[in-house]
C-alpha cells in the first residue's frame, strides 16, 4: 500500500516500492482526478484504447460490447446498460498521443502483426 507520491504507509512490512521488480520506481502519477501511466508509456495505451475503440463497436458481433471513449467517464461501474461500455478521459488521451509519439518499437510491432496475422 503506498501513498500518491509512491511511498510505501508505515504498517506495511510486506510494502516494495517498486511492487514488481520489472515495474519502474515511478510507475504512475497522480493528478489529484486520476491516476496515470509514466509520460513514456502514455501515448501506447491512449493508441491501445483508440483500437478498443474502434475494434469493439457493438454493431457487427453479436454479444459484443460497444466501448466508447469519453471525457468524463463515471467513478463506479454500472451494469445498468451492459451493451455500452464507457471509458478513457478523451481529451487527456489525445493529448497523451500528441505527447508520445509512434516510436520505431510500436512501428515494428504494427508492421509484425500486419504481416503475420493479418491475412
Amino acid at each position: 500500500i503506498t501513498t500518491a507520491t509512491g511511498e510505501c504507509l508505515p504498517g506495511f512490512p510486506d510494502c516494495q516500492v517498486p511492487a514488481h521488480s520489472s515495474s519502474s520506481a515511478t510507475t504512475a502519477e497522480w493528478d489529484n482526478q486520476y491516476w496515470q501511466p509514466p509520460k513514456e508509456k502514455r501515448g501506447d495505451i491512449a493508441r491501445v484504447m483508440f483500437y478498443m475503440k474502434v475494434r469493439y463497436d457493438g454493431k457487427d458481433e453479436p454479444n459484443t460490447a460497444d466501448l466508447d471513449l469519453v471525457e468524463d467517464p463515471p467513478l463506479k461501474a454500472s451494469n445498468d446498460e451492459p451493451s455500452t461500455r464507457v471509458f478513457g478521459k478523451l481529451s487527456a488521451l489525445l493529448q497523451w498521443h500528441c505527447d508520445d509519439p509512434v516510436d520505431d518499437t510500436e512501428r515494428a510491432r504494427n508492421d509484425k502483426i500486419c504481416r503475420d496475422y493479418q491475412h
